[in-house]
């Protein structure tokens, strides 16, 4: 490919040791199906490998949990967000994001909260300070007022009370992916 540029034009191939195969079509795809299929990939234990590589020293098998700036990002990195349509746009800093300064969080199921709620937090699932769109990752959306009785009677507190317990229920995180500028 001219210039390590692979576009689809004819001469464009991809070779390995022993062959030589002619790319036929090339896709593109959005950044939050790369950042699912980079996903995929990581937690895939059958996935394919490369040959091993000989090392002077041996490390065990990793255990835990793995992320990718390409689908996670850290709460504490968090400079703003903003709610819309499409559910959470995080701002964070480039540097410490792996050169992404924004991310999209999709939410699974209805999250009305996210409309008239100031307080944003982010809660892992794996309790690290990492969100990956894992099982257990969520949005949790809170006001900073006191819901507490008021001087205007107690009936607009309890209502305040009632509406607040429903609006703390967490919105699910099903999806995270960078959105490039």
């Amino acid at each position: 490919a001219e210039h390590g540029w692979v576009c689809g034009q004819p001469r464009e191939f991809v070779q390995t040791q022993a062959q030589l195969c002619p790319i036929t079509q090339v896709e593109e795809i959005t950044t939050r199906d790369y950042s699912q299929l980079v996903r995929a990939a990581d937690h895939n234990p059958d996935g394919q490998l490369l040959p091993t590589v000989e090392s002077r020293s041996h490390r065990g098998a990793t255990r835990g949990f793995r992320g990718s700036f390409d689908y996670c990002f850290r709460p504490s990195q968090m400079r703003a967000w903003a709610a819309d349509d499409d559910g959470i746009l995080i701002q964070t800093s480039k540097i410490r994001s792996g050169g992404h300064g924004a991310y999209r969080l999709e939410l699974g199921g209805s999250c009305p909260q996210i409309a008239f709620l100031p307080v944003l937090k982010l809660s892992s699932g794996v309790g690290l300070d990492l969100i990956c769109g894992n099982p257990g990752d969520a949005a949790l959306l809170s006001d900073d007022r006191s819901s507490s009785p008021t001087a205007d009677g107690l009936e607009r507190g309890r209502t305040e009370s009632r509406f607040a317990k429903a609006s703390e229920r967490p919105c699910p995180i099903v999806a995270v992916y960078p959105v490039y500028e």
